[in-house]
């Protein structure tokens, strides 16, 4: 893959559009479906279009171990997710969430366990609280109950300005 400039800033300003400027101005016949990029200090394709998804999910062709950079792979799905992982053992652990997800008593579980959870949180709402921070807290509480876990009665979460704060789970 000839690609020398990163464009990882590109898309720091320019969000997923940035995708666009690029196949616009691309001399290659083919980036209207696929675009060899360098992005987060690696090499990275673009894809689009239904040949864009045949080419993703081909597992022949593309191995998710080790694509996803460690800066957003860690903080985003975390070490060990369905992301990262390939052949049978990503076969096995997708099948397990769409098998949960798909069911309609399990989704209608966990909708309610998440109308719970942010109930709990509005009911102890603060003044300049962060709504980002609050409704993970919810979100995820609710998801770690639904999954089959009981959460801590009281645990330490990190808000995304690096503070820690104590939290009061369900048990």
């Amino acid at each position: 893959m000839a690609v020398f400039m990163d464009r990882t800033l590109d898309f720091v300003r320019h969000g997923y559009r940035f995708q666009d400027r690029l196949r616009a101005r691309s001399r290659d016949a083919a980036a209207d479906r696929r675009l060899p990029v360098r992005f987060v200090g690696g090499d990275a394709l673009l894809v689009k279009g239904l040949e864009g998804v045949r080419l993703f999910y081909d597992t022949s062709k593309v191995k998710r171990d080790g694509a996803m950079p460690g800066v957003i792979r860690g903080g985003l799905f975390g070490q060990g997710s369905v992301h990262g992982l390939d052949d049978e053992q990503h076969r096995r652990r997708k099948a397990t969430f769409v098998r949960a997800v798909m069911d309609p008593a399990a989704s209608d579980a966990l909708l309610s366990r998440a109308r719970d959870e942010v109930g709990r949180v509005l009911d102890t709402w603060s003044d300049g609280q962060s709504v980002y921070d609050a409704m993970t807290l919810a979100y995820g509480r609710a998801a770690v109950v639904w999954a089959g876990f009981s959460p801590r009665r009281r645990s330490w979460t990190r808000s995304r300005d690096g503070r820690a704060r104590s939290s009061t789970g369900s048990e």
